[in-house]
């Protein structure tokens, strides 16, 4: 018998396939909803970036949010946008609870257990991560991306995939901010990839994917762990090995970190702690396991995740500092070698003709110290070449030799006296030390083209003894580096002034030379040397100090018409190098010196 359309029979098969190809439409279209939230939150973060900080500017006006406005007014702000993020959690809890009313009792059980393991995860990235409120929106952006990649999908067996595509997305989300949007768009070169960022799109993923799951019959206990594993293992065996290259290389792959062992208090009161690639790589691993056993219903797995969660936390965020080991380079900076000299035949006279001087290492030329918007420099900077700049360095048993080779069209220089505060407004090299590399403590010696010296012992003061990057540091001007020898060679005319202001006509110079001995005994304290610290004076060959070279160029006639300049005006033609830029407008930053090693 030919079946026809009043075939019951056939009337219930062509109604199941549409009502099938209907429910395909549908989670084809929740996908490309998915998507397209992702691809707008992602292409638009600069522009929320912005958002954010436009209205935290807004709340430090006085009367705005605050009448003492500042960092109350920031407080303040930040206060709002958490008790916002606690009314959407309250709304998800609301639909998570009508939910809760169908379910069994061991289906209530098995789903708070998994929430509260849940929530105990997002308290401790709060607690760790989280600086400012707006990051938040990192849960609400991959929750909705989680529950819509997972509404897409369709039910059984899918809660673990939706979960690690939303890890994948908020992977890539991470890249493109770092280096599309940091680095690309705003030339921003004191930025890293934001490890913690990846961990907490994983948290809102699975809060999102946790939300959908949390209905009657929604077993997935039987929900086979074989792709989550694949997954981790895939993940560990892709980053796991980076962790054996040196925190130098780290920083050029994936961005400048400041080391940091400790945590760090911000200006508003919240303490954080910034990931670096050591201590990030195995944290996202670990959440991904974590919460991908979450969302996957395995909970005879989910406490041995949250152990080893726990015990990767730990090992990675202890690393007390060492006055023995020193701190490990974890920044991309250049490297120079040291040749010693044979004893007594270097001669400070500021004539580099020793046979010593023409076999070191010639370092340079100095590059502009760039400020940390490196894409958007001063009109004048751009309008004055930099003068050459290269430097020298050999050592012996007496003391560590650096000589400066500098063009310069007019040499001059105040005739100050010695630590006279005012010679770094003036044409100065300097020369930063950091025996240790322990980024704390460092010495400074400056000097101008008349041999004057300024010499500081420098101290960032940071509890507990932790380096942050926008930290003052104190200078303690009382200090003196005893039998610092400084001579000058000048091709040309050293001018001699008395201020500023009887700088006199301006001659046509051609550079200088500058020879400088810094005695070993300059950087022996009470503890240096000993058994318990890592230097030695005079240091053993092979040992390796971080070294700070600069120069500051300060014409006294504008480029190009000559005109006279204030001091105010000419440190817009200021002239800032260094041999390894710390991309501040600040030397002081001992994280981006440069290596020594003594041969």
């Amino acid at each position: 018998m030919t079946p026809t359309s009043a075939d019951p029979t056939n009337a219930a098969t062509g109604g199941g396939a549409a009502s099938e190809r209907a429910a395909r439409r549908r989670r084809a279209l929740l996908l490309c909803v998915a998507f397209g939230v992702w691809a707008w939150s992602t292409i638009a973060h600069g522009y929320g970036t912005d958002l954010a900080h436009d209205f935290f500017q807004w709340s430090k006006v006085p009367g705005h949010l605050d009448e003492r406005g500042g960092e109350h007014g920031v407080r303040a702000a930040d206060f709002l946008l958490r008790v916002l993020f606690v009314v959407l959690v309250c709304v998800g809890a609301v639909v998570a609870i009508r939910r809760f009313r169908a379910l069994t009792r061991e289906e209530r059980r098995a789903h708070l257990l998994t929430w509260a393991l849940w929530a105990a995860c997002v308290h401790l990235l709060w607690k760790s991560c989280i600086v400012f409120a707006s990051e938040l929106i990192h849960f609400g952006q991959y929750a909705i991306v989680g529950a819509l990649l997972y509404a897409g999908l369709g039910r059984g067996g899918r809660a673990a995939a939706a979960f690690l595509v939303a890890v994948f997305l908020g992977v890539l989300d991470e890249a493109w901010q770092h280096w599309g949007i940091s680095i690309w768009t705003e030339g921003l070169r004191w930025t890293g990839l934001d490890w913690s960022d990846m961990i907490l799109d994983a948290a809102g993923a699975a809060g999102g994917v946790l939300l959908l799951t949390t209905r009657p019959g929604e077993d997935r206990s039987k929900e086979p762990a074989r792709l989550l594993g694949r997954a981790v293992v895939a993940i560990a065996a892709l980053l796991l090995p980076l962790l054996l290259l040196s925190r130098a290389t780290l920083a050029t792959l994936f961005g400048t970190y400041t080391y940091r062992h400790a945590w760090n208090e911000y200006d508003i009161g919240k303490a954080a702690h910034w990931m670096t690639p050591v201590d990030g790589i195995p944290l996202f691993i670990a959440s991904v396991l974590i919460f991908g056993l979450l969302v996957s219903g395995a909970r005879t797995y989910v406490t041995r995740g949250a152990a080893l969660g726990l015990v990767l936390l730990v090992t990675v965020s202890i690393d007390p500092p060492s006055r023995r080991e020193g701190r490990a380079v974890h920044e991309d900076v250049p490297t120079a070698v040291a040749r010693r000299a044979a004893a007594d035949r270097i001669v400070v006279d500021g004539v580099i003709d020793e046979p010593e001087w023409a076999a070191a290492q010639r370092i340079g030329p100095f590059v502009r110290n760039e400020p940390e918007y490196p894409k958007h420099p001063r009109p004048a900077d751009e309008k004055v070449p930099l003068a050459g700049t290269w430097a020298r360095l050999i050592w012996d048993d007496r003391a560590l030799y650096i000589a400066f080779e500098a063009q310069d069209r007019d040499v001059w220089a105040r005739t100050a006296a010695r630590d006279d505060p005012r010679l770094p407004g003036d044409e100065v090299v300097e020369i930063f030390v950091d025996p240790d590399g322990d980024e704390i403590t460092y010495y400074e010696f400056e000097f101008s083209p008349l041999g004057v010296a300024y010499d500081l012992f420098n101290y960032i003061p940071e509890s507990p003894s932790d380096f942050e990057p926008w930290a003052q540091f104190v200078g303690l001007a009382d200090w003196d580096a005893r039998d610092v020898e400084c001579k000058v060679a000048v091709d040309g005319t050293l001018d001699a002034v008395a201020d500023w202001e009887s700088a006199g006509p301006l001659d046509d110079d051609r550079g200088l030379t500058m020879e400088i001995a810094i005695p070993w005994r300059a950087f022996r304290s009470t503890t240096t040397p000993s058994e318990r610290t890592r230097i030695q004076l005079p240091p053993t060959p092979g040992q390796r100090w971080r070294v700070g070279l600069y120069r500051i160029e300060r014409p006294r006639a504008a480029p190009g018409d000559g005109k006279p300049l204030s001091r105010n005006d000419a440190d817009r033609f200021a002239q800032h190098q260094a041999w390894s830029p710390t991309f501040r407008a600040s030397f002081h930053v001992p994280a981006r010196f440069g290596i020594v090693e003594f041969e």
